[in-house]
């Protein structure tokens, strides 16, 4: 067995679960997860055996799909930028000099990280309202890409509602999310 498939050889994984996926039931696995020996797997699997029934349970009959967007990126509000702001005021003090400049950037830098959550958790909202119906679960993450912030939120879809839950986000940009 080879203890680290490379790439040619995860994409094959990859699609023989798709494959399985279209009429069974997958508990989904991270991509890369190798063992050294098959009685390693063994005993892996019987270790867990009751939480993947629960899941497989859970997961019978639904599909995960996933909608991901690139947010814009985040400016400070006019309201924070230096000089008119009281937050800003308050974090830079009265005196001048590279402590001031310092503690500016950082307050700025805050509101950015703090604007860009709400910007997440607001779009992670819509589309969910959006798909509202459809789907039996969703939670989301978040990361970079090229360099841009990405929200992905992923949904367990019952099978039959497929085609309902990808009418429900049809509306959405393809240049805005990825499928």
């Amino acid at each position: 067995m080879d203890a680290a498939p490379d790439v040619g050889r995860l994409l094959v994984y990859s699609k023989v679960v798709e494959w399985f996926n279209r009429d069974r039931t997958v508990v989904p696995m991270r991509y890369g997860c190798t063992f050294h020996k098959l009685d390693e797997i063994a005993r892996f699997l019987e270790g867990y055996k009751d939480e993947h029934r629960q899941l497989l349970a859970e997961l019978d009959g639904r599909v995960e799909m996933s909608a991901r967007a690139v947010l814009d990126e985040p400016r400070l509000p006019a309201s924070l930028k230096t000089g008119g702001s009281p937050p800003l005021a308050q974090c830079a003090g009265k005196g001048s000099g590279s402590g001031t400049a310092y503690l500016t950037k950082r307050c700025e830098y805050y509101a950015i990280k703090e604007r860009s959550g709400e910007l997440r958790r607001e779009l992670h909202k819509a589309i969910c309202v959006m798909a509202e119906g459809t789907f039996v679960r969703c939670t989301n993450e978040h990361g970079v890409r090229e360099g841009k912030e990405v929200l992905a939120v992923h949904f367990l879809v019952p099978r039959q509602q497929i085609g309902e839950f990808n009418e429900a986000l049809n509306p959405l940009s393809a240049e805005e999310m990825l499928w």
